[in-house]
């Protein structure tokens, strides 16, 4: 069913009828009568509210909604809903809609009720027709982006003579420290070697995973690596260290760098989980 939460959990409320409606209040004995403050000779059911008021009459009036059935003043909610569900194929978003106007009536409502200004009937409508409408474009846009195909990512097995390099970093704001940690590979799985270590003055993530980057190139170097694939977790920092997109101003020097030695001292694969 699309429609908001707030619009089920008020439906629900009133198809077990616990709504505070005057017949309900009075029946709990917190009023003294439970007549319709708007007819002043009819018991105020949850019915009679959305569908027999003065007030609802003219709400639905400036509706252009047609029911394929008849409402009955002695009909509970739940049973209109019923109906509604059974003719719910044929008349598309009409059970939404109903459920829509009949939460605008209980609010409009419930504000004269408490002191605020009453809207009239066709500006109750309209804005819950429009908040509906509002509400399923939304799902629907986000419905489309979901169904959109995503990017598949498989793992690839190393090729014999090549090593995976891990790295990653850590950042502690307070202390104003940078953690670095990088993990070789072989083809096999095996840890070859592991480096951590600590540096003062970086505090932005994107330029601690690029220096991150940095250190773990160098450590390569000094391991006598040649062929490598990188791993890290930042895809902006993964698309600058090959060239592509812009880069980010924070980490411009740190990636000039890192392409220099990738280009000039081994060859490398750069990939970003």
């Amino acid at each position: 069913m699309n429609v908001p939460n707030r619009v089920k959990h008020f439906t629900w409320k009133a198809c077990r009828n616990i709504l505070a409606t005057k017949e309900n209040l009075w029946r709990r004995k917190v009023t003294q009568e439970g007549l319709c403050k708007e007819c002043g000779n009819t018991t105020e059911l949850a019915t009679h509210l959305f569908w027999f008021c003065k007030q609802a009459l003219v709400v639905w009036s400036h509706s252009k909604l047609v029911l394929p059935f008849t409402i009955s003043q002695s009909w509970e909610f739940i049973e209109v809903m019923g109906q509604l569900l059974k003719w719910r194929d044929a008349y598309q978003d009409l059970m939404e809609r109903v459920m829509m106007i009949c939460l605008g009536i209980w609010r409009n409502r419930n504000e004269a009720k408490h002191g605020g200004k009453r809207k009239t009937g066709e500006a109750v409508m309209k804005c819950s027709c429009y908040l509906l409408e509002e509400f399923q474009t939304a799902n629907e846009v986000r419905s489309k982006q979901e169904a959109q195909p995503q990017e598949v990512v498989r793992w690839t097995a190393l090729k014999q003579g090549q090593y995976k390099v891990n790295y990653d970093a850590a950042v502690f704001t307070r202390s104003r420290e940078v953690g670095f940690v990088v993990i070789i590979h072989d083809d096999a799985g095996s840890v070859v070697a592991t480096l951590s270590k600590k540096r003062i003055g970086l505090t932005g993530v994107v330029e601690a995973t690029a220096k991150a980057m940095e250190v773990a190139v160098q450590f390569v170097k000094d391991v006598g690596i040649r062929e490598a694939a990188f791993e890290g977790d930042s895809l902006i920092v993964s698309k600058a260290a090959k060239g592509m997109g812009d880069v980010h101003s924070l980490i411009q020097n740190i990636v000039c760098g890192i392409i220099q030695d990738l280009q000039t001292v081994f060859i490398y694969l750069v990939d970003s989980i």
